[in-house]
């Protein structure tokens, strides 16, 4: 698609997309994730970017502009799609508030893999393979909860995710 071609072209994301042939894989979009968190600090931004494209809010975030995790999230999501793989938002919510996070299709370990771009982290099994909502989801009713995941932080100084930050 053209849009995803102006992405992969893009001066500030073409190395994201170097020697990708077969679509990009869960440790690309990590990259990709850890690079946006590094953009810009966490906050409400100034203006409604539902119809505005990732290469346009990458634009107002080297300006100074700030976003939430739906933003974070569109933007992670259409940056995974350039590189040729399947990615979606998912919103999660609970009584007392809602998120919205990223799921991507790993081919590599044949199922959807959750990345959070706003607080920074994702999430594995004890043996490293990337757990979806749907894994934390039946995990966080099971009474060793917290022995089956492991949380993965990145290193930007944007990151919000700290030691006191609730799954």
């Amino acid at each position: 698609h053209p849009y995803f071609e102006a992405i992969r072209k893009d001066r500030r994301l073409t190395h994201f997309y170097t020697g990708i042939e077969d679509g990009l894989d869960f440790e690309h979009a990590l990259i990709l994730k850890e690079y946006l968190r590094d953009l810009f600090p966490h906050g409400a931004a100034d203006k409604n970017y539902l119809n505005v494209n990732v290469l346009e809010m990458i634009d107002a975030a080297e300006m100074g502009e700030k976003y939430l995790c739906g933003n974070i999230s569109k933007m992670l999501v259409q940056l995974i799609q350039a590189g040729g793989t399947q990615a979606r938002t998912v919103g999660l919510q609970s009584a007392e508030s809602g998120h919205i996070v990223v799921e991507l299709w790993s081919n590599k370990f044949n199922k959807w893999a959750l990345l959070d771009p706003d607080y920074n982290v994702h999430y594995t099994d004890q043996s490293g393979i990337p757990m979806s909502a749907l894994d934390l989801y039946i995990n966080s009713h099971k009474l060793d909860f917290n022995s089956n995941i492991i949380r993965h932080t990145g290193l930007s100084k944007n990151t919000l995710h700290n030691s006191n930050t609730r799954l």
